[in-house]
């Protein structure tokens, strides 16, 4: 029986895997394994791409290297062989037969004024809520969006397009892996 011996076994073949045993490889000649629970086709997590009628489709989608941290962005390109294209992003979500861009929150000017009134008014009126009650705190991700984006926003776009995302419950996802990002807190 042969017995293979390595400096490290890693788990998976997704970003944190790759670059994982990429840094491992580049910076100390490790010899690594790689354990994959995916089918040969589907090696990569989110960092692969699916080829369907002439089209390629990331399967991470356009999030997917972004990052401000600039180590992390040469190592992914480097990994991927500098095979990247580098796009300016141009999303639009398709809102009432209405092409808002993205993020939705930023776009709704794009909308018809009675639109434009609810969501600005649910927003106004969570943040004077969250004013007159300074000790307030979402004890989950579906609090969190209605406590900043208010009920009309949250019921209308903010919630259904999280559960899609996220594929569960928002009232079982933990707020303060979101507390501080872009500055949502600050609005008041």
């Amino acid at each position: 029986m042969r017995v293979n011996i390595y400096d490290e076994v890693i788990l998976g073949a997704g970003w944190a895997g790759l670059l994982y045993a990429n840094m491992k490889l580049t910076n100390y000649n490790y010899k690594i394994a790689i354990i994959e629970k995916e089918t040969e086709n589907e090696k990569g997590g989110l960092l692969r791409s699916e080829t369907i009628n002439r089209f390629t489709f990331d399967i991470g989608g356009p999030h997917l290297l972004f990052s401000k941290d600039i180590n992390i962005l040469t190592s992914i390109i480097k990994l991927l062989d500098n095979n990247v294209t580098k796009r300016e992003r141009n999303n639009y979500v398709l809102y009432n037969n209405k092409l808002v861009p993205y993020p939705f929150e930023n776009g709704v000017y794009v909308l018809d004024p009675e639109a434009r009134v609810n969501f600005i008014k649910g927003i106004i009126e969570h943040m004077m809520f969250i004013s007159e009650n300074k000790e307030w705190k979402p004890r989950n991700f579906l609090e969190w969006i209605t406590g900043f984006f208010g009920d009309y926003m949250a019921n209308e776009y903010l919630i259904p397009y999280n559960k899609k995302i996220w594929k569960k419950p928002l009232e079982n996802m933990a707020a303060d892996w979101f507390l501080h990002r872009e500055g949502y807190l600050f609005l008041i």
